[in-house]
């Protein structure tokens, strides 16, 4: 083993003690309605790579055929390290894992001093996020976002997007098969680079809050009408040179808050459809 790699593993084993002490002292606080645990991309890989190791070390431990050892390969290069056997023998892994499949919101933002990343995150240590905020992360980054679709109710990308269907729709780098969002009710997706939208809002029909400001959007079409119980959308600074149609019927809409502040609007059409 290379210096180097010696150094990046001690680096990495005293960031997980650090963090293991975090979570022992203010893990309560963490489950608060308000709070939310947030963590580097960086942070996320290494949790994520030594969480992957333990599994496979219990499974070697569990095991009594010699299958599990012809497939060490690469997920397995960590688990003779000392730094990997002190942390795994003290239970301080476990102690993480079994933290972070009960933690409900979550918030990733890229590396200090990087305005994006590269990296492939990895969101399948996580069972229970029903809050998920993405922060300067491509979401053609994000692995495993299908998984928690079904139990998302608040999801924000900032500075991560450039089409809503790469989000709603493929899930980002799962470039899933279509599939609803039924506890969805707040979408937040300013300082993005949208300029369009697209009918994969259809999935998400219990969004109540929007949020699209800070885009390129020019027109909304009619991909707001797949959105019955929205109650809230921001769409200011934008480019829209028009008031949009957010219900196919007055009568059956629940708008209650539209903002159209600082967009390109000259005429307001006395027949539009709110």
């Amino acid at each position: 083993m290379s210096f180097n790699k010696q150094n990046q593993n001690h680096k990495n084993y005293l960031m997980l003690v650090e963090f293991c002490k975090f979570l022992r002292q203010n893990g309560d606080k963490l489950f608060d309605k308000d709070s939310k645990l947030c963590l580097r991309s960086d942070q996320l890989t290494v949790l994520h790579e030594y969480l992957q190791q333990i599994i496979h070390r219990d499974r070697l431990s569990h095991e009594n055929t010699d299958k599990y050892s012809r497939r060490k390969s690469s997920v397995l290069n960590l688990t003779n390290t000392k730094e990997f056997i002190l942390l795994y023998q003290s239970n301080q892994l476990h102690f993480i894992q079994d933290f972070l499949f009960k933690i409900t919101s979550l918030k990733i933002t890229s590396n200090l001093g990087q305005t994006s990343i590269n990296d492939s995150i990895r969101l399948n240590i996580f069972g229970s996020i029903t809050y998920l905020e993405l922060k300067n992360i491509p979401v053609l980054n994000i692995y495993d976002l299908e998984n928690l679709r079904k139990q998302l109710e608040t999801l924000i990308a900032f500075k991560s997007i450039a089409k809503v269907q790469d989000l709603i729709q493929s899930c980002g780098a799962d470039q899933s098969s279509p599939s609803s969002w039924p506890k969805l009710n707040t979408l937040k997706l300013s300082y993005n680079y949208l300029s369009s939208l697209d009918d994969s809002f259809r999935l998400a029909a219990s969004i109540e809050v929007l949020d699209l400001s800070h885009n390129n959007l020019k027109n909304c079409e009619q991909f707001l009408h797949n959105l019955p119980k929205l109650k809230r959308i921001n769409l200011s600074f934008n480019k829209l040179e028009e008031i949009p149609s957010i219900s196919e019927s007055e009568s059956t809409s629940q708008l209650e808050y539209l903002d159209l502040s600082y967009n390109n609007i000259e005429k307001i059409n006395a027949s539009s459809k709110l």
